[in-house]
């Protein structure tokens, strides 16, 4: 059985397995009863819901005044980012030790790491990285890593 990771119940409990097999008994009970269209209709209430209670509980945020867009800093980071990503989905076919796979590999580094020192030198980069110097951001940061690097190292595994 899959592990849902938004459940709010921790995984392998008798709670998180009757949670499991009563959502998917509904699910199946609507799709064949009905139609699948009909698997989003428990979201509206929590829908409404939520628009309630983020309407009275979130503070508007006063406007901030408009900064003109960091050309260089969306080229070095989107460029970094896509032959980052590039040379890990090629790296199978190209193998890790080949020239190819370890230019472009380097040449991801240096443009992120450019990336970092002009967005840490910029009066209004286009990712501010001084948040990870904020322990309440770094402490999500690490949250998030320790959940998403093992779904993404297990579905790797699986292929």
């Amino acid at each position: 059985m899959p592990v849902c990771p938004l459940s709010i119940f921790p995984n392998n409990t008798t709670i998180h397995n009757a949670h499991d097999h009563v959502v998917d008994s509904l699910g199946g009970f609507l799709v064949t009863a009905v139609s699948w269209h009909w698997l989003f209709l428990p979201n509206v209430p929590l829908g409404i819901a939520g628009a309630i209670i983020g309407r009275r509980l979130l503070v508007e945020s006063p406007p901030r005044p408009r900064t003109a867009l960091d050309g260089l800093g969306l080229v070095l980071g989107a460029s970094g980012l896509v032959l980052f990503l590039f040379t890990l989905a090629q790296s199978r076919r190209w193998g890790w030790g080949e020239p190819i796979t370890v230019l472009c590999m380097a040449t991801a580094v240096a443009l992120l790491v450019a990336f970092a020192f002009h967005a840490l030198r910029t009066a209004n980069p286009l990712l501010d990285l001084r948040l990870v110097g904020n322990p309440t951001f770094r402490a999500s940061l690490l949250v998030i890593a320790l959940v998403t690097v093992p779904q993404y190292a297990r579905s790797v595994r699986a292929l």
